[in-house]
């Protein structure tokens, strides 16, 4: 530390570049370069926060199609059901996956994901899809929560008519 300050002082003396001040060495020009080096950096800090992308959390996900598909439909008809019904084709396996930031509103998170997975089972052609949906801390930073979405997309058919008028064994 000495030898530099005893190459600065040498140098200072040479070139009255340098002055001393209690015992350390600063530039005479020291208060307009810092002033310029604060601006230089406020100006290059807003700069790159514009060119910086958001932080966007949307759910990305496959559907993973059976041997046989049906015609696209629209996401909309596409009905949750809490049980595979017993006449349901599978049509594919939903796998979906999303981070969330944490404090977020987990209702708003959990209505985007199964709006993807509707998108995604439309397209092999569903009527209806049965999933498991969790969640849970991000192994990726302690600021994240993950949801995984699991599940099936199927075709269920649906009668077009019920018969309310059947006999129930009570009656009998």
């Amino acid at each position: 530390m000495t030898v530099l300050l005893n190459v600065l002082n040498a140098y200072n003396q040479k070139h009255c570049f340098f002055m001393h001040l209690k015992g350390a060495v600063v530039q005479s020009s020291s208060t307009l370069s810092q002033t310029v080096a604060v601006i230089v950096a406020v100006i290059s800090v807003l700069v790159l926060t514009h060119f910086v992308p958001q932080q966007s959390f949307y759910p990305h996900g496959i559907v993973l199609p059976a041997k046989q598909v049906r015609p696209a439909t629209q996401p909309d008809t596409v009905r949750i059901y809490q049980v595979l019904p017993n006449t349901a084709q599978k049509l594919g396996r939903l796998s979906i996956e999303m981070h969330a930031a944490k404090g977020r509103n987990q209702r708003v998170d959990e209505a985007r994901i199964i709006a993807k997975a509707q998108s995604l089972a439309s397209s092999v052609g569903a009527n209806g899809m049965v999933f498991d949906l969790m969640y849970g801390g991000s192994p990726e930073g302690s600021a994240l929560n993950n949801y995984y979405l699991m599940g099936y997309a199927i075709y269920a058919s649906v009668p077009d008519e019920l018969n309310i008028n059947f006999i129930s064994p009570i009656e009998s």
